[in-house]
């Protein structure tokens, strides 16, 4: 079963990547970080997020990774 993260919701994600969003450019600006690497720590940022949510949420014991719950009210599976 996949590991539940409670606090990490769709509310929680778009806070931090806001938060990033007006974070990193403060950043350069004041010559913490390179004006090179804002987008390349944007992207890690999003890498890191976005996939480890969808492995995180995703159902090993069903054929569409899709949680128990919902498969079956979809496909009229028994879940265990």
């Amino acid at each position: 079963m996949p590991i539940e993260i409670s606090w990490l919701t769709p509310v929680v994600r778009r806070w931090i990547y806001g938060i990033w969003l007006a974070v990193s450019p403060l950043l350069v600006l004041y010559g913490i970080m390179a004006e090179e690497a804002a987008p390349l720590w944007t992207t890690l940022v999003g890498s890191i997020l976005v996939p480890g949510v969808a492995v995180l949420h995703t159902d090993t014991k069903t054929p569409t990774g899709m949680p128990r719950k919902e498969y079956a009210e979809r496909y009229e599976y028994e879940a265990e």
